[in-house]
């Protein structure tokens, strides 16, 4: 693995991969792990990068299996083609991985991640062999603080459009002559685009899956942050308790536990990708 530290983690180099959808993604890939586990795809959170959300937890990953960690559309590296929308976006992630001979496979998805992963597992079971849900939901707009925020976004998202540049994208060049995990954390975020970054915010808040999440029948586990004030506890337990074959780690952090609690957040995801992917295997063997 070519390594390069984040935070005392090492992390993959990344490079850039061509769906073939035509959406080019950047893509941070361990390579096989000269094992038969499954291969693992991590999907990050709204505004964050792949390197930003799993920094942590994908050298402890590596050790059994293949990783594969991307930069979702307009986040990071991985340019914008068109309005952000999250069914479109799990199509384009299902199209990369065909192009890196993915079959089978476990997604793990934080927070926004979380939902590109359901939509992923609701068209393509056959290929999303089991789930790993962390600090999301069914959807993200039920109490009014909520409903405000993201009516705030989507407002922001028209707005966004006629601002060409952002001071992230000013403070980018800076920050990519400096060293430190400050700086190099300034520079993932200045890649990102303003526009993609508002719109996905606006997807989200009019996302659900309360009407067929009952459907992923794979198994899933889902990481609760209990102390999270951006999607509620009870919520992430509601997410858990509708699918058919959950269980749920418990993880005493907020919504930014993969930055403040790297350590701890990387201990509950390796559990909770080894416990996916036996379960994934018993299944397909007994189904065989």
């Amino acid at each position: 693995m070519d390594a390069r530290p984040v935070g005392g983690f090492p992390v993959p180099a990344g490079g850039f991969v061509t769906a073939s959808t035509g959406q080019r993604f950047w893509v941070h890939d361990t390579g096989a792990a000269g094992t038969s586990a499954l291969p693992v795809v991590l999907l990050h959170g709204l505004g964050a990068t792949a390197a930003i959300n799993w920094f942590a937890g994908i050298a402890p990953l590596a050790k059994r299996r293949r990783v594969i960690a991307l930069d979702l559309p307009g986040h990071g590296r991985t340019p914008r083609y068109g309005r952000f929308r999250l069914a479109r976006v799990a199509e384009q992630v299902d199209a990369l991985l065909d192009e890196l001979g993915v079959e089978g496979c476990i997604v793990a998805g934080y927070s926004m991640g979380g939902v590109i992963a359901q939509l992923m597992a609701r068209h393509r079971p056959d290929r999303v062999r089991g789930l790993v849900l962390c600090a999301t939901s069914r959807d993200f707009r039920g109490r009014p603080t909520d409903r405000l925020r993201f009516t705030a976004m989507s407002a922001l998202a028209i707005g966004a459009r006629l601002v060409p540049v952002t001071p992230a994208q000013i403070v980018g060049p800076v920050a990519r002559r400096r060293s430190g995990d400050r700086w190099r954390l300034a520079a993932e975020l200045s890649n990102s685009s303003h526009l993609a970054v508002c719109e996905a915010a606006d997807a989200l808040g009019r996302f659900t899956s309360r009407t067929w999440l009952d459907e992923l029948r794979m198994p899933a586990t889902v990481v609760i942050t209990t102390q999270d004030r951006l999607v509620p506890p009870s919520r992430q337990r509601r997410l858990a308790d509708c699918l058919p074959d959950a269980r749920v780690i418990r993880l005493e952090a907020d919504h930014l536990a993969a930055g403040r609690n790297p350590a701890a957040f990387s201990a509950a995801l390796v559990r909770a990708v080894a416990d996916v992917s036996a379960r994934a295997t018993r299944a397909r063997g007994a189904a065989a």
